[in-house]
């Protein structure tokens, strides 16, 4: 997320800008997705997401 802020805060200066402010203009995003219809592919990245995430905390074998 640190990385998100650094450029969007180069992107958006002289405006000041704070980490939730990413977060929140990432679930605005997130929800405004969701209710153009969008909803199957949110929940679909976020499964693939969830997935990856637990993949890299199984023991390799």
């Amino acid at each position: 997320m640190h990385r998100l802020w650094l450029r969007f805060s180069d992107a958006v200066a002289p405006l000041e800008m704070h980490h939730h402010d990413v977060v929140h203009f990432a679930l605005e995003e997130v929800q405004k997705e969701m209710e153009e219809g969008h909803e199957d592919a949110v929940v679909n990245r976020l499964r693939q997401h969830l997935e990856a995430n637990q993949q890299k905390k199984s023991p390799k074998a």
